[in-house]
């Protein structure tokens, strides 16, 4: 499906903020299991999972991007932030789940970890792409003379809309409230809304805006 404007992209971004908040909450009832990477078992689940969705072409569509590097691509992604994906969820763990072990549960939550990663990654890929034309497209000559001289910094404060982040940061803390509403803290890890909207403000939000910049850069040298 090809997005126009602004207005659909946002539609979409929105239908993945909430899987996203889904995923979380639901990894925060395990463990932080920091062995259960320590031993590759997260890897070898990540690569088996993503060798099927390459089999059925997942990778086709633009803004899906493989963790695992042996992954064969058949063509060049722009964009590719799964690195620094990893990096931001893994240190969100520290916040969202209780520290320990608990290796009966490596399994599910190390598939949880996938599911959540994947979201995450098709959020920050996908505004990468999307986002950053229609903004182009609203008024290239602004952005044009930045793009060739492959201006980060410049590119960056233009693709900035402040107004529309804290919109996205109110709206995921009021969800992350209401997705726990009614839940019993008997049997539930209850989360503080702020450490996923500490999680969007520092790293979802600034990823997808380093993105938008590497594509207008590099599509411009293709």
């Amino acid at each position: 499906m090809k997005y126009n404007n602004l207005d659909e992209i946002a539609g979409k971004l929105e239908a993945i903020e909430e899987s996203i908040i889904f995923k979380l909450l639901a990894r925060a009832q395990y463990k932080r299991n920091n062995q259960a990477y320590e031993k590759s078992f997260f890897d070898e689940m990540l690569l088996s999972i993503e060798e099927v969705f390459e089999s059925c072409n997942r990778y086709e569509i633009i803004e899906e991007v493989p963790f695992s590097d042996v992954i064969n691509l058949s063509y060049e992604k722009t964009v590719d932030l799964t690195e620094n994906v990893k990096l931001a969820y893994f240190n969100l763990l520290d916040d969202l789940c209780e520290t320990g072990e608990d290796p009966e549960n490596y399994g599910s939550s190390t598939e949880h970890d996938i599911y959540a990663l994947q979201a995450i990654s098709e959020r920050i890929h996908f505004g990468a792409y999307y986002v950053a034309w229609a903004k182009y497209n609203q008024d290239p000559e602004k952005y044009y003379k930045f793009i060739q001289e492959a201006n980060y910094d410049a590119l960056y404060d233009l693709l900035t809309r402040k107004d529309v982040e804290e919109k996205i940061l109110k709206r995921v803390e009021e969800k992350v409230n209401l997705y726990q509403k009614g839940a019993n803290p008997k049997y539930r890890k209850i989360i503080n809304p702020k450490i996923i909207v500490d999680f969007y403000k520092e790293s979802v939000i600034p990823l997808t805006k380093k993105g938008e910049v590497e594509h207008l850069i590099n599509s411009a040298n293709e």
